[in-house]
């Protein structure tokens, strides 16, 4: 990073005689706080000047648009994914977020999951990253600019026939009933795009302000937990987790991952959520808007040259930069919620 950017500050003429710069790395996990301390961040040497944030929380938690988004991240297409992003119509078989779960699950259930390798032999072989089956094989690889939440059911065929005629039905306490697994509250592919997509679904038959109201109302049907132990407890049959989650997730084939205990029972994805971007980066509000674009033009120089070493191991194959006038993940949030 430090040579591509100087490399581009060198080459243009309004910066190339300041000097050189250094880059330094902080782990900051939540985003909540990577978007606290850029805004509160001055142009002092402890200061937070990017940082890059899921792009829900990017828009939630900066309303006032202070910051400046710069880069957008992209990740390798799934083969059951669109080029561009589509949303969700009514919610019946034939909407298109359910006819792309269908599509992921048979590729899931193709081989039980606790069959899936943890060597590199087999089409369900672990790459000590991903199991790449999953993914676009065409070449060059797709990449896009979006990500999905998933609704994942467990059951025999009569438990999952059910969950899906309650779906159908629209018959919110019924489903709800089946009893949910979620991740954190402030998950956006774990809680919050799964919060969008039941209250656009199920509409006046929800009754409450939000699913999280709901999960106040009725915390017996509610558990807090990793959506890989889907079809452990017999009294939670809906798990929300990112899309394909099991693609980075490495079986220990011990059937306590996305296995179903229940006789005759499977994981099934029932419906996808509508899009959100894949994360953002972006720069505090006093940061130079040069050495910001640079920064954004070193990232897509490295991805393109296969010389990031970052972005491969957290699932950014690709950056472009954003359209300051039309910001693509801003219209996705609009449409999508």
């Amino acid at each position: 990073m430090k040579a591509e950017f100087n490399k581009l500050k060198n080459a243009n003429p309004n910066t190339k005689d300041l000097p050189n710069v250094n880059f330094d790395f902080v782990g900051i996990d939540d985003s909540k706080t990577k978007i606290s301390q850029l805004k509160s961040s001055d142009n002092s040497t402890s200061a937070i000047d990017f940082a890059i944030i899921d792009a829900t929380t990017t828009i939630e938690d900066d309303p006032e648009k202070e910051l400046y988004n710069g880069l957008q991240t992209l990740t390798w297409a799934f083969k059951n994914s669109s080029d561009s992003p589509l949303f969700y119509q009514n919610g019946t078989k034939n909407d298109p977020l359910r006819q792309s779960a269908r599509e992921l699950s048979d590729l899931f259930n193709k081989v039980p999951y606790d069959q899936w390798r943890s060597t590199q032999e087999g089409e369900q072989k672990w790459d000590g990253i991903a199991y790449r089956f999953l993914y676009d094989n065409s070449s060059p690889k797709r990449i896009i600019s979006y990500y999905r939440g998933m609704i994942m059911i467990a059951g025999d065929d009569s438990t999952r026939e059910e969950i899906k005629k309650a779906w159908d039905q629209k018959d919110w306490e019924k489903f709800r009933n089946f009893g949910i697994i979620h991740g954190k509250l402030t998950s956006a592919g774990k809680f919050k795009m799964q919060n969008f997509i039941i209250k656009k679904h199920f509409g006046a038959n929800f009754p409450a302000k939000s699913l999280n109201e709901d999960r106040i109302n009725h915390p017996d049907k509610y558990l807090q937990a990793y959506g890989s132990s889907i079809g452990q407890d017999p009294k939670y049959k809906i798990a929300f987790d990112d899309e394909a989650s099991f693609a980075w997730t490495e079986s220990k084939n011990d059937k306590k991952q996305y296995y179903s205990n229940e006789k005759n029972g499977k994981i099934e994805i029932l419906s996808l959520t509508n899009p959100a971007s894949y994360d953002i980066g972006s720069f505090r509000p006093s940061f130079n808007k040069i050495q910001a674009d640079m920064i954004t033009e070193a990232f897509v120089n490295l991805a393109k040259s296969g010389n990031d070493s970052y972005g491969p191991n957290v699932g950014y194959n690709g950056y472009k930069k954003i359209n300051q006038k039309d910001p693509e993940f801003r219209r996705i949030y609009a449409e999508s919620n």
